[in-house]
């Protein structure tokens, strides 16, 4: 017979010992946690005393206990079968499956409370049918008065420009008079020196003596701070000449038996030359705006090529000859006839010659610049018909190219 070992008896004992003080510990610690479940509850009902525990979430936080209760019993009777756990054990699955069966009917109630009533979802219908009649209503009215101002918005804006049009094309013709009568006064001066100039009329230092012009009218529908959003009304210089009624022309000079009328030679700066009208004027007028664009177009292409040349140009003044320098496709170019332009093939005509290097030559439509009073007008008109802004040219080079600085400075201010 074997002699038995005196340190297997304690060793088992103590192991059993550790076990247990195991399950103590956690069955602390499960206390722990219903106590700390318990007093979540308890503080919610302190804080809502009408809360029903039967019917709130807490009867998930209930069975979720007694389940887990159950579970830790039944591994504590499958570790140590001779506890005396198992009747605790089954007295927790009665009340759990006491708990389950009255959990049912509370759960199928409180799906029925959620769901809505028919006469509250009837109720939602007709205030929902009401709303919805009520908005009809209101927005048909709405939408009418919104398209007639709408209108009316336009109509006042079409007759802002209109009048900013008027008053710029006035304030050009007058600058032309004053310039070209002072032009004649010089000359006449120049020509006849003991020439009088009519006193009230004109004098040659622009000194208006008579009775003042008055100023223009603010554009319709504009304060006096401000202009209309397409044109500007340009400030008008004083005048040098005026009477009962305006002319085109300066009045006549008092010695008539100078050799030279005021008429026989003008002496405008080039830019405000009167050139004569060519063939079609109307049409070729309303084709400017497209050319002056087609032409800032082709210069742009050509210089992103690196393949733009020079205009070449030549002008012979007695012995001299003047050879233009600026870049080909120049708006001023065109402007002093330097080039035309065929809008049939969209090509550039040099000066002197009458088509393009079109095959077609024969049905080439020639453009030609001309100074036009109401270039403003024609300008506005083609925007209007979405003519222009087609070929990505910048806004600000193209308003430059339309209506240069030096001969539209009101629109700059």
């Amino acid at each position: 017979m074997d002699t038995p070992n005196p340190f297997v008896i304690p060793f088992a004992i103590a192991q059993d010992l550790r076990d247990r003080r195991y399950w103590v510990s956690q069955l602390q610690a499960e206390m722990d946690l219903k106590s700390a479940v318990r007093a979540i509850v308890l503080r919610a009902l302190l804080n809502n005393p009408q809360m029903d525990l039967a019917e709130s979430r807490f009867v998930e936080i209930k069975v979720l206990l007694v389940r887990h209760e159950v579970a830790w019993l039944e591994e504590y009777v499958d570790r140590y079968p001779r506890s005396n756990i198992a009747p605790r054990l089954e007295t927790v699955k009665q009340v759990l499956a006491a708990i389950e069966a009255a959990r049912e009917p509370i759960d199928q109630n409180i799906m029925a409370n959620q769901q809505p009533h028919p006469r509250q979802i009837q109720a939602q219908l007709q205030a929902l049918g009401d709303e919805i009649l009520e908005i009809r209503e209101r927005l048909g009215p709405a939408m009418q008065e919104s398209n007639r101002l709408r209108m009316e918005g336009s109509n006042l804006n079409a007759r802002a420009i209109g009048n900013d049009d008027y008053i710029s094309s006035l304030a050009q013709r007058l600058r032309r008079a004053e310039f070209t009568q002072q032009q004649l006064l010089d000359q006449a001066a120049r020509t006849s020196p003991q020439m009088t100039v009519p006193v009230g009329r004109y004098d040659s230092s622009h000194g208006a003596i008579g009775r003042p012009m008055p100023p223009p009218p603010p554009a319709y529908g504009t304060s006096p701070g401000r202009s209309s959003p397409f044109l500007q009304p340009p400030p008008i210089p004083a005048p040098a000449s005026y009477g009962s009624s305006f002319s085109r022309g300066p009045p006549p000079l008092a010695d008539s038996g100078s050799p030279t009328t005021p008429r026989a030679s003008s002496a405008n700066p080039k830019p405000l030359q009167q050139k004569k009208k060519t063939p079609g004027s109307k049409d070729n007028a309303d084709y400017l705006p497209m050319v002056i664009e087609s032409i800032m177009a082709n210069r742009k292409r050509f210089e992103g090529q690196g393949t733009l040349g020079v205009c070449n140009h030549t002008e012979t003044h007695g012995n001299r000859v003047e050879k233009c320098s600026r870049p080909g496709f120049d708006v001023q170019c065109f402007q002093e006839d330097h080039i035309h332009f065929c809008r049939k093939h969209m090509r550039v005509i040099p000066g002197g010659l009458l088509a393009c290097s079109h095959a077609d030559k024969a049905n080439c439509i020639v453009t030609s610049w001309e100074e036009r009073e109401d270039w403003e007008i024609i300008v506005a008109a083609a925007f209007q018909a979405g003519n222009l802004g087609r070929k990505e040219i910048d806004k600000d080079d193209l308003m430059q190219g339309l209506f240069p600085p030096q001969l539209f400075p009101h629109r700059y201010m």
